[in-house]
């Protein structure tokens, strides 16, 4: 009798390690979607799915761009919460979670080497930081030049939007405030504009202004949130939206002060 019984209490021990890391598993996946970006019925859909192939029906998620519920029903006593303090737009982890799951859900990945392979995912560093730089100066050179600017422009506006999204990343890694980050960001970019403007580089400010502000524009999660006011999720559909123009505010602010700043020395 007490061998029969240390038998199932080894094998309920075992059920409620196997489900408690599950859920475990399906939180961190969750996290990492809601940290680069992805929409809440794409997270939502993730945890179940990988909760329900590891025989854990009628999982209660509760996601919001700040926090994230995770509560197993069936009179399973498990919940899990996680605070999420900053978050990004990656698409490339987007794709790599979502690719996890599939594997995880047909069985090619053991829950052993899950959480393993989600931490690989939350370090991937994707492209070099230099280059994607370049790339973002570029494209923002080149929308300069379609409203109208020239050669000029295209200089003034690589070099300002560069400038602004490296300053821009720098406090934010130090800061959990967006409106710090991108006030600062844009300042520099009316900064590089009126300097540029000054140097004769550039024959009106506004060809830079439009390209170097390109960078910062929150396009990305303002369409998050109208995506998640469509699938229902009214919650986040409005602090995303909220947070996006929360940003298009501090850009605003960023530059007007420079250009107020030098409209008042009368050369503007």
């Amino acid at each position: 009798m007490e061998t029969e019984l240390n038998t199932i209490q080894t094998t309920n021990s075992s059920v409620v390690e196997h489900d408690a890391l599950l859920m475990q598993i399906a939180l961190y996946a969750g996290e990492l979607l809601i940290r680069n970006g992805a929409e809440m019925y794409r997270v939502e859909e993730t945890m179940v799915r990988i909760c329900e192939s590891g025989g854990i029906c009628g999982i209660n998620p509760f996601v919001t761009p700040t926090l994230i519920f995770i509560a197993a029903g069936n009179g399973k006593n498990f919940l899990y919460a996680k605070n999420i303090k900053k978050r990004s737009n990656d698409i490339s982890k987007i794709a790599l979670v979502n690719d996890f799951s599939r594997h995880f859900v047909a069985g090619h990945i053991d829950i052993s080497q899950a959480m393993a392979r989600l931490r690989a995912i939350d370090e991937h560093k994707g492209y070099p930081y230099g280059l994607l730089l370049v790339a973002t100066g570029i494209a923002c050179g080149i929308f300069a030049v379609l409203v109208g600017g020239k050669f000029g422009d295209f200089i003034a506006a690589f070099l300002a939007s560069v400038v602004a999204v490296y300053i821009g990343d720098k406090i934010t890694a130090r800061s959990r405030t967006v409106f710090t980050a991108n006030f600062v960001a844009s300042m520099f970019v009316g900064i590089i504009a009126v300097a540029s403007f000054q140097i004769k580089l550039v024959d009106n400010l506004d060809n830079i202004i439009v390209g170097a502000a390109l960078a910062l524009v929150p396009g990305v999660a303002f369409t998050a949130g109208i995506r998640d006011f469509i699938s229902g999720d009214l919650i986040s559909g409005i602090a995303r939206i909220g947070e996006a123009v929360l940003v298009a505010i501090a850009i605003a602010f960023g530059v007007g002060s420079i250009l107020m700043g030098y409209s008042l020395l009368g050369d503007l």
